[in-house]
């Protein structure tokens, strides 16, 4: 790896109903994750659904709502609709590689049977979860944590990136 750059690795995966996306979540949670490498994006208005259930939770649930707690704007939302992610360095360093169009959007999609890209999930009313490995072990599980818990693929990305500031 070449000097001033760092190892990115990103898992991404879509989930139709909150109780998988918090599974999966806590699943994350126990297998060591921390919640500042696991990020989601979602339209404003399903983020805001995810936010109150995570809240009035009195389950594990509730341990999610830290990370529903600050949004920001997500680039390129779908439809001219708003869409948010929760902020972390995953999405800090996907909207990074996006709007210096390191890769293109239309590769930003989980693989799937139905064709969907990433953006139609989202306008949809999908929830999606981006998690941000430090090694290739850690992005194998979350990955296979990920497969064992979405009705959706996932897609990871490894890959050498300039150190950005401020992740």
């Amino acid at each position: 790896m070449r000097g001033g750059a760092q190892q990115t690795r990103l898992a991404l995966t879509v989930f139709d109903q909150p109780a998988s996306l918090f599974g999966a979540v806590l699943a994350l949670l126990q297998e060591g994750t921390l919640l500042e490498q696991i990020c989601l994006v979602a339209l404003a208005s399903t983020m805001k659904r995810i936010r109150r259930l995570a809240e009035n939770a009195e389950t594990e649930w509730s341990r999610l709502s830290a990370l529903t707690k600050d949004v920001v704007d997500w680039p390129g939302a779908p439809l001219g609709r708003r869409v948010v992610a929760t902020s972390s360095p995953p999405v800090a360093e996907l909207a990074h590689l996006l709007d210096g169009e390191h890769i293109s959007r239309s590769h930003v999609h989980p693989p799937g049977d139905d064709g969907h890209s990433f953006s139609e999930h989202i306008a949809q009313g999908a929830i999606a979860l981006i998690v941000g490995s430090a090694t290739a072990a850690q992005q194998a599980r979350s990955t296979r944590i990920l497969l064992a818990q979405s009705a959706h693929g996932v897609k990871t990305y490894e890959f050498s990136a300039p150190k950005f500031p401020g992740i």
